[in-house]
């Protein structure tokens, strides 16, 4: 076993840091060219594909590497993780990319939350207190992806209106004047993603019927549209949007915005995923 682990240490690969400041123990993800890395960023640094784990933090007793300096990103085997300040963590607890202000750094992933790279694992229980600390663990990277399907569908051979805004219910619900909503998030990180329409009565030649993914942050009480969205143009009877996401906070609730200019149009089904 003391082999095995000795062994299990030496799985790391040159990168080059091409923006600089990658410290030791936080996460590399990948640059724009081969063997280019850099700390991660934007809203779901959780789910960006990973380098590995700047095991070497530029020359020996720096702080931080330089920009293009060569770092060595361990991608497999026992290792040190920076993690964030006011982060507990405990022994097999899952490892996952931090966000703002923490990007770079680690955190423990909640189980059956929203779908992440997980990192690995720890191997030591610590509560980190207001400063970053290494804390040991394995690196193993894995994609783990977690998709909670929604469905809106109005079936009713009624025509859903010309130059009407409609919500979608649950499937057997009509359709609304008023906000229907059709799921809450749990846990900060959750993306809503691939919205799907289908009407079983199309629009005619040039009328419309657009899906709206909508959001709201106070409840209920108010929504307001995403980018989420799909419009069927007659003679269309189906459209997707398989491209364009949102990451939700704890607690928003999503709701499904029938926007109509069409007179014949109905039979409405529309889903969307969360992960």
């Amino acid at each position: 076993m003391g082999l095995a682990r000795a062994i299990a240490r030496l799985f790391n690969l040159p990168y080059l840091d091409i923006a600089g400041g990658l410290q030791e123990g936080q996460v590399a993800v990948f640059g724009p060219a081969a063997y280019q890395a850099t700390a991660p960023s934007g809203p779901t640094p959780h789910l960006l594909p990973v380098a590995g784990i700047n095991r070497m933090a530029g020359v020996i007793g720096g702080t931080g590497t330089q920009q293009g300096e060569e770092i060595s990103c361990q991608r497999l085997g026992y290792a040190k993780y920076l993690v964030s300040p006011n982060v507990a963590t405990a022994l097999g607890g899952q490892v996952i990319a931090d966000g703002a202000p923490n990007l770079g750094n680690v955190r423990q992933r909640v189980p059956y939350s929203a779908s992440a790279v997980v990192l690995g694992q720890f191997e030591e229980a610590r509560v980190v207190a207001g400063s970053p600390e290494l804390v040991e663990g394995e690196v193993r990277p894995t994609w783990l992806e977690l998709v909670r399907q929604v469905t809106g569908s109005e079936q009713s051979a009624a025509p859903i209106g010309n130059n009407v805004t409609r919500w979608l219910g649950a499937p057997g619900v009509p359709l609304s004047q008023s906000p229907i909503a059709l799921y809450r998030s749990r846990f900060g990180g959750e993306v809503v993603r691939n919205l799907g329409a289908t009407l079983a009565i199309r629009p005619a030649d040039g009328e419309t019927v657009q899906v709206v993914v909508a959001r709201s942050s106070d409840g209920g009480a108010t929504f307001a549209d995403t980018p989420v969205t799909c419009t069927m143009t007659g003679p269309q009877s189906a459209a997707e949007d398989l491209a364009r996401s949102l990451v939700l906070a704890r607690g928003d609730v999503l709701g499904l915005k029938v926007v109509s200019f069409s007179t014949p149009a109905a039979g409405l089904t529309a889903t969307f995923d969360v992960t």
